[in-house]
């Protein structure tokens, strides 16, 4: 767990920083930076994992965890992108919509395969399944949300990332 743990912690800050610099009004080419860091750290961290895993000719599920690791990715290199170019947040909610929907497969199967961690896991991906289907609501519906999704960045930056980032690198 420890490279889930490692990836975490980055987007716990991340998420964090993004529902802070909403609420302070942060110049978006502020948050785009640590958007693209964290990306970037999500992507090499999946790569990594993925290459390790043709070398030692590991299990498909590691291929499924890399998969997982590489939907945060993603988002976090297309909200880089929109802030720092000023591009439309059309990509993000689309992107979003495909990840939660994704989001919400992952943790109907986690619950499945039972036992304790994946029971955590399983709530994990239902919390990343709001947070991106928070991009849809507000990015392809349009619906003003005010200041929800800034405190949502907050909340789930603390309790669904940072917080088991924590256990996973300290407990597991």
């Amino acid at each position: 767990m420890g490279f889930l743990g490692l990836s975490l912690l980055f987007v716990g800050f991340t998420l964090i920083h993004n529902g802070v610099c909403i609420l302070k009004k942060v110049p978006p080419k502020t948050m785009a930076f640590v958007n693209a860091v964290t990306g970037t750290i999500l992507f090499v961290i999946n790569i990594v994992s993925v290459a390790n895993a043709v070398k030692t000719g590991a299990a498909a599920e590691v291929y499924a965890y890399a998969a997982q690791g590489l939907l945060f990715a993603v988002t976090y290199y297309l909200l880089a992108a929109s802030l720092f170019f000023g591009m439309d947040f059309f990509i993000v909610g689309l992107y979003g919509t495909f990840a939660a929907v994704n989001a919400a497969v992952i943790a109907f199967l986690t619950f499945r395969m039972g036992g304790s961690i994946n029971i955590l896991m399983g709530f994990l991906w239902i919390a990343w399944f709001v947070l991106w289907g928070e991009m849809f609501l507000e990015n392809i519906l349009k619906l003003p949300l005010k200041k929800f999704p800034a405190f949502l960045l907050i909340f789930e930056g603390l309790f669904a990332a940072w917080a088991p980032a924590l256990y996973f690198l300290f407990f597991m």
